[in-house]
Formats: C-alpha cells, structure tokens, sequence
C-alpha cells in the first residue's frame, strides 16, 4: 500500500485502496457504505440470505442490528435505492420497445423491491420509443385502483401514440 503507514483505514477502505472494487466482499461493501464493523455487516448479510432480498429492506430492518441507527440504516437503502435507479438511467437517450421484453427491461427497475402496488404507464411515440414513464398509482399490499380518465388524459398531455400498461406483484 502507498504510504499505508500514515493512514488509519478501515478493513474495507484499505481493500479498497490497496486492490480495487473488485476485491471488496459483500461484507466490505454493507460495512463500508454504513460505516459499521465488518461482524455487523456478517450479521446483516447472514439473516438477509442473499443481496437481492437485502435490496428490499427498508431502514427498520437494518435498524435491528446493534450499531445500525437511522442514519446508518438510511445510506444502507439510500445505496440500493441508487444502484436501482442506475439500471433505468438512460443518459438521454430514449429506448425503443419492439416487444414484451423489451418493456419488462425497461419497467423492471420502477418496479423492483417495492412493497406496495404501483401501476405505470409507459407513453410511446410512433417510432416506439419511450417519451416518458409514468406513475398513475400506488396502492396497498394487495391493489391499487386505476383511473381510466387519468391515464388518457396523460397519455393526451404527452400526445402519446401506444401506450404499454404495467404493474408489480
């Protein structure tokens, strides 16, 4: 490590500093993003199973470990919530949709790890691609209510030409 003398750095950090991201464990990456200790982040990823349900958890969940507060538990989800959205980021440039798949790529993300029921509406323009996606509603565990009136008059504002429909669960 490069002057590793001088600095004081945590397990993770020095990984980091001495051999990149790719060398980071799951446990270095929990442990670093919420400053806590690498046991703590051992714990979390033990009890979550996997990092895909460790990806719905929300602050309450993290909070159950010793040493995880609000503001730990928060930079924990506020990550996920980042590298979520970090999928559907699209630099600019609109997507085109060409079949069903292509419409789950592009709505999956929205739709991933949410607890609640959420119903989009995708606006397309003649050539397909995608002007904007669109919450119509959230609801609860179980439904959520969709207003017919709503969605035209959306897709209308956007002078959408077709318009895919999708919701979770």
């Amino acid at each position: 490590m490069k002057n590793s003398t001088k600095l004081k750095l945590s397990e993770p950090a020095m990984t980091l500093y001495e051999r990149g991201t790719a060398s980071l464990s799951n446990q270095h990456i929990v442990s670093s993003i919420a400053g806590i200790s690498m046991e703590t982040a051992r714990q979390i990823l033990k009890k979550a199973e996997s990092i895909e349900n460790l990806a719905s958890w929300n602050i309450n969940n993290f909070m159950q470990f010793t040493g995880v507060g609000i503001n730990k538990a928060a930079a924990l989800v506020s990550a996920f919530e980042l590298g979520r959205r970090r999928t559907f980021s699209n630099s600019g440039t609109r997507h085109t949709i060409n079949s069903s798949k292509d419409a789950y790529d592009y709505v999956r993300p929205y739709l991933l790890d949410q607890e609640i029921e959420q119903f989009y509406c995708l606006l397309l323009n003649r050539a397909n691609r995608i002007i904007k996606a669109e919450l119509i509603s959230s609801g609860g565990t179980s439904g959520t209510v969709v207003d017919a009136k709503i969605v035209f008059k959306i897709a209308l504002e956007f002078k959408a030409s077709a318009l895919i429909l999708a919701h979770n669960h």
